[in-house]
């Protein structure tokens, strides 16, 4: 979607006009019906009689907007399914513990590590600490048979399976299942809000925690290698489900699809003298490289890419925690300057895009809904 800042004049004169036949042909695109080709450039052809030069901007989210399929979601997969990790047994139940544990409470987790998160195949509540400790132990195998030699994680030590062959085991299936099962319910809390601080929060570092441990470089080559196997994939979402004493469903998907729509419209903003930005909930890494790979690079400078960023230790390792006073939430815990009164549900898909989006250049909601509605191309 993509969410393209005027002013109130010229969203009157988006919901009502005649397209000149020279407006008409300022934009086309193929991908979209030709009411959204006029709406669009109508806009283009108009812009520099509301705004300055300087001050239109364009803004995109990336995931099932600049491509179809969510980065974040399919690397997941990508990563799971190649067990490309770096962290260690030790360390898996406190990664993606998220810093709760039994005795700690919020909105998301109510009674901490003892919450339920969702229920297995029969119906029965499946609490946080059992699928968190039940995946560590499959975890335990697959890092001792293969990933920690792999990577040269310990000393000496030499992969007694290959890939395709541990792929095959009880471990490997269980491990699949409970991990998608377990990142999943992080994130939708078993029916709680979404749209609270902690939920938001969490959302935001479920996925990257997977990347604990690497080195920007390693995140580049594994975000990029994900990127050009899911564009030969279908597209698809799936399960698997685990056996044994904890028989749980993960959910997964793959596939990505560029739109070349989004590289037309993006060359006709700048064109227009319309700066163009990405904002995602990704980490901002997974984004601009994303754009760089798929050569949307050059229309979107590198300083206008924004998402998801994280701290690394002394070492320049991942550590999966985000970034001190850089917004995310919509009550503006992480904000010095307090919430976004113009943050509200019906303009942004994520209250993510919304506060970052403010963060930029002091940005207005623009989805449907809103007061302040322009122009929308899907």
């Amino acid at each position: 979607m993509t969410r393209v800042i005027a002013t109130a004049v010229l969203s009157t004169a988006l919901l009502a006009f005649n397209v000149s036949a020279n407006a008409s042909n300022y934009f086309v695109t193929a991908e979209a019906p030709d009411y959204n080709n006029e709406a669009v450039a109508y806009l283009l052809a108009n812009v520099n009689s509301v705004r300055k030069p300087g001050e239109a901007y364009a803004v995109f989210d990336w995931d099932n907007t600049c491509m179809f399929g969510d980065v974040s979601a399919t690397s997941m997969f990508y990563q799971v399914d190649n067990l490309n990790f770096r962290f260690s047994p030790e360390e898996f139940e406190s990664i993606f513990a998220l810093g709760y544990n039994a005795s700690s409470s919020d909105t998301c987790f109510p009674n901490g590590t003892n919450s339920v998160i969702g229920q297995d195949i029969n119906g029965t509540d499946v609490t946080f600490i059992a699928v968190l400790t039940d995946t560590a132990k499959d975890y335990k195998v697959l890092y001792d048979t293969y990933i920690a030699p792999t990577y040269n994680l310990t000393n000496g030590s030499i992969a007694s399976a290959s890939l395709s062959d541990i792929k095959k085991t009880t471990e490997f299936l269980n491990f699949r299942a409970k991990l998608g099962f377990l990142l999943y319910s992080l994130e939708i809390m078993d029916g709680g809000n979404e749209y609270s601080t902690c939920s938001l929060t969490n959302a935001m570092v479920v996925y990257p925690r997977l990347l604990v441990g690497m080195t920007e470089d390693e995140i580049k080559m594994s975000i990029r290698a994900s990127i050009r196997w899911n564009l030969a994939e279908s597209l698809e979402s799936f399960t698997y489900t685990s056996t044994g004493g904890l028989t749980v469903e993960g959910s997964y998907s793959k596939g990505l699809r560029v739109f070349s729509g989004q590289e037309a419209t993006m060359r006709a903003l700048r064109a227009a003298g319309i700066a163009v930005y990405i904002i995602s909930a990704s980490p901002e890494l997974f984004a601009a490289e994303a754009a760089d790979l798929l050569g949307l690079g050059y229309l979107v400078a590198r300083d206008n890419v924004y998402g998801g960023r994280f701290t690394t230790n002394s070492a320049g390792l991942f550590t999966g925690e985000l970034l001190d006073d850089y917004p995310i939430d919509p009550y503006g815990s992480r904000r010095p300057d307090g919430p976004s009164r113009e943050c509200n549900l019906g303009s942004f898909r994520l209250r993510h895009d919304c506060v970052v989006a403010r963060s930029v250049r002091s940005a207005r909601p623009t989805g449907p809904g809103s007061a302040e509605y322009r122009t929308q191309t899907d």
